[in-house]
């Protein structure tokens, strides 16, 4: 799956979570992305690309586009394994 792909899939999954649309370089905390959400968005990344990001990944992302290359990357270590 390549970048885009997977920014807009995560893009999808926030806007559904926050039911407002969210670009690649919206700030998280300024969209009002909290503990409960990010929890929700790690649940969904999971069910979505069948892969886990550590909870911590996601806190310290601060955008769709930081989310996305850690995805980016759980994806190519679990194609490589």
């Amino acid at each position: 799956m390549n970048r885009d792909a997977i920014t807009g899939d995560l893009r999808e999954i926030l806007s559904g979570l926050l039911r407002v649309p969210v670009l690649e370089g919206d700030d998280f905390r300024a969209l009002g992305v909290d503990s409960i959400v990010t929890m929700r968005m790690v649940a969904a990344v999971q069910n979505k690309f069948g892969v886990e990001i550590p909870l911590a990944s996601a806190f310290m992302a601060r955008n769709v586009g930081e989310l996305a290359d850690t995805i980016e990357q759980a994806i190519s270590r679990v194609s490589a394994g």
